[in-house]
């Protein structure tokens, strides 16, 4: 048998036993600065974070769909940082469509007084902040519906993976046409 019919072989095995979808996950970037926290109660207490900076890798089919999963969070509120192992994600639906990535100690979304805790909401549909809330352990927790900035963006794939997989191609074909 020749290398090529081999190769040829393989091509097909790998094309049908590999699952295909039409849309793929990519990575998306959420960066964030909330300021103008204000207590749920007016006490006239003053927010002990303010503003409170982040940033949350996670992925999607586009900017505008549905989260599947969470990559990365860089943020740290009063002296708590957050780590994946305590955040997660719900579509909350309504009338408008809203994204929310929280902390899940009273639920995902749910900021209670006494747990280190937070969430984000977004529009999905225009990508427009909704608020952002915490709270740190004591009994008051704290939301804005100020961000100074606030950006969801893909994050492109390098062409270097492109060049990378044409570049095996080519040797590929390369080698099979000697072998033959």
């Amino acid at each position: 048998m020749k290398i090529s019919h081999l190769f040829n072989a393989v091509c097909v095995v790998l094309l049908t036993a590999t699952p295909f979808s039409i849309v793929h996950a990519i990575t998306i970037h959420l960066d964030f600065e909330a300021t103008g926290f204000a207590l749920g109660s007016s006490t006239g207490a003053i927010a002990p974070t303010d503003p409170v900076t982040g940033s949350i890798l996670y992925e999607a089919a586009s900017t505008i769909a549905n989260i599947d999963s969470l990559t990365a969070i860089s943020m740290t509120i009063q002296t708590h940082t957050y780590s994946l192992d305590e955040v997660g994600f719900i579509n909350e639906g309504s009338s408008n469509v809203r994204q929310c990535i929280g902390g899940t100690f009273n639920a995902i979304c749910n900021v209670g007084g006494r747990s280190n805790d937070f969430r984000i909401r977004w529009d999905q549909d225009t990508l427009d902040p909704i608020d952002f809330a915490y709270s740190t352990g004591t009994v008051d927790s704290w939301a804005t519906s100020t961000f100074a900035s606030f950006s969801i963006t893909a994050v492109p794939i390098p062409p270097a993976f492109f060049l990378f997989g044409s570049g095996l191609l080519g040797l590929v074909g390369m080698a099979g046409r000697k072998n033959v």
